[in-house]
């Protein structure tokens, strides 16, 4: 066994030896930055295909759940996205963002879809 290292005492690599580094890249934004970006991403592609699905199936006064399908489509394809960026450290806000957006876009289409029923 080694001596312990005292706090007085310098400590020199030594040769061929590398310290690692685990400091992450500053490149990219910030883990905030994406969990907002993500968020706002997914709330606008579930509200811009809500409304569009919504304003196609008043002009052509048809019946159903148009809107909903096409909201779950899109829920299914940011989920599917959200599952893969979370296998990497780097991209983990980003799919956290996502199933936010995907929360509170679901919510209120569901609040929407309540008021107007």
């Amino acid at each position: 066994m080694s001596d312990p290292i005292r706090p007085d005492q310098e400590t020199v690599p030594q040769q061929g030896h590398v310290p690692l580094e685990y400091e992450q890249a500053t490149a990219g934004l910030s883990p905030g930055w994406q969990v907002f970006l993500g968020c706002v991403i997914a709330m606008a592609s579930v509200f811009a295909v809500g409304i569009t699905a919504g304003i196609a199936q008043i002009a052509s006064n048809a019946q159903g759940f148009a809107g909903s399908i096409g909201e779950l489509l899109i829920a299914a394809v940011l989920g599917g996205t959200a599952m893969l960026l979370r296998r990497s450290p780097r991209r983990a806000a980003w799919a956290a963002g996502i199933w936010i957006g995907l929360a509170l876009s679901i919510l209120a289409s569901g609040i929407c879809w309540v008021a107007l029923a």
